[in-house]
């Protein structure tokens, strides 16, 4: 499979299950793709934070984001 994310927010990061369910790095957060389109699923609220990290796991996903100050880790669901 081949996907230009070139006219997208697409960061350069992608994990997934599957062709049809991939978690992204985005510009403006995490992305979803899902065979067919990618969204922002979870916006960015700062503009330096930087990715260190991620798992997925069968059914939850962790991404790590991190400023100059400070580690997050969000915790996602998979359907």
């Amino acid at each position: 499979m081949f996907k230009d994310f070139s006219a997208t927010n697409f960061d350069g990061y992608a994990f997934g299950r599957n062709d049809f369910d991939i978690i992204t790095a985005n510009s403006d957060g995490i992305g979803q793709y899902n065979g067919r389109d990618l969204k922002t699923i979870y916006p960015k609220w700062n503009i330096e934070l930087n990715r260190i990290g991620s798992i997925l796991f069968e059914n939850d996903f962790y991404y790590v984001w991190e400023d100059s100050y400070n580690t997050f880790i969000i915790h996602g669901k998979l359907k």
